[in-house]
């Protein structure tokens, strides 16, 4: 493992052997790019976010996987949402729940806009 602040060249080889199965399991359980690499971090693969992005727009395997794992993802926390339906206020923060679906998942308020002008 590299020291902190070491210039690292990533590439596929440089992630831990079963890189994909991190990715899926975490991303089923609706965890975020950052902490998945946390957890790469503790198994002695540092890679910042920057390299991060920067390797799933060059590799079109990790791409292919990160894809799959967003939708793992934002399936969990729709999950989330839909588990919670009817249930008191505090089994979940409706309001934090959609501010994070809306900054992770690109969801937004619906606007209707009417521009019959007669």
């Amino acid at each position: 493992m590299a020291g902190v602040g070491a210039v690292l060249k990533v590439t596929g080889t440089d992630f831990p052997p079963n890189w994909q199965e991190i990715i899926i399991t975490m991303s089923s359980e609706g965890c975020a790019h950052v902490e998945i690499l946390a957890a790469f971090y503790r198994a002695g693969f540092p890679i910042s976010k920057e390299t991060w992005y920067n390797m799933i727009t060059r590799d079109p395997e990790l791409r292919e996987i990160v894809r799959y794992g967003n939708t793992l993802s934002e399936s969990w926390w729709v999950g989330m949402g839909r588990m919670h339906v009817g249930k008191p206020p505090s089994a979940i923060n409706t309001a934090l729940w959609f501010i994070n679906m809306k900054n992770r998942f690109g969801w937004s308020d619906k606007l209707d806009i009417n521009a019959d002008h007669r």
